[in-house]
């Protein structure tokens, strides 16, 4: 399917997101008052996905998932992607797929035996998180041959930096009770949403990105 063709505005899919990171925070936070147990520095977010409240956390996965896909549409209706804009934008589909799937496949709590579903779960997770991370690099790069991008992409490139630390960060530590790990994931995670929300206010916000033909992500005309 061509993500680049079509009647459904830019706009739309970028509002989408945004309210998707909104409610995606914010069952985040409540996780954190309803399953203390879960410590913020040194658990994975995927632990919240396990005891009395992991239903709660299934549908935040699934919500991370809508909201992905809403912003790489969102990117394709309004840059109408080529080469490599176009790779980053698959991309972005990879990792909203692969958190998509990690709410169907709960991970394995510290210290417990490996299992067939926490092996799905950590194989999911690491090429979710390896295709966001390339993903926006990609899409961060190309922005600057569009006129609507090039006032953010200085910030665009500070939260792409975050995020690359933080991963490499957490492949370092790892998670245990005396491993930063969860810390280190929240950031990535956060680093992640926050390139999304980057980039769809600047669609929402940014003139008539479905009416008129910019130039394309590439630096040639439509």
């Amino acid at each position: 399917m061509d993500l680049s063709a079509g009647p459904v505005p830019a706009r739309w899919f970028a509002w989408a997101t945004l309210v998707g990171i909104a409610v995606y925070v914010a069952i985040d936070v409540s996780l954190a008052f309803l399953h203390p147990s879960v410590n913020l520095l040194h658990n994975a977010e995927s632990d919240y996905g396990n005891g009395r409240f992991s239903w709660l956390m299934d549908v935040n996965f699934e919500i991370r998932f809508l909201l992905s896909a809403a912003g790489a549409a969102a990117i394709a209706y309004a840059f109408r992607p080529r080469g490599v804009g176009r790779v980053g934008v698959v991309l972005l589909l990879v990792w909203a797929v692969g958190t998509g799937v990690l709410g169907f496949f709960r991970d394995d709590l510290p210290g417990s035996p490996l299992t067939r579903h926490g092996e799905v779960h950590l194989v999911a997770a690491a090429i979710a998180f390896t295709a966001c991370l390339v993903g926006t690099l990609l899409l961060t790069l190309e922005f600057r041959h569009h006129p609507l991008m090039r006032s953010t992409q200085l910030l665009l490139a500070l939260v792409w930096v975050l995020g690359f630390l933080s991963l490499i960060a957490l492949w370092r530590a790892g998670f245990g009770p005396r491993s930063l790990g969860g810390l280190f994931e929240r950031v990535f995670i956060g680093a992640q949403l926050a390139w999304f929300a980057i980039v769809c206010v600047r669609i929402v916000t940014g003139g008539n990105v479905d009416a008129e033909q910019p130039a394309r992500i590439d630096g040639r005309p439509a």
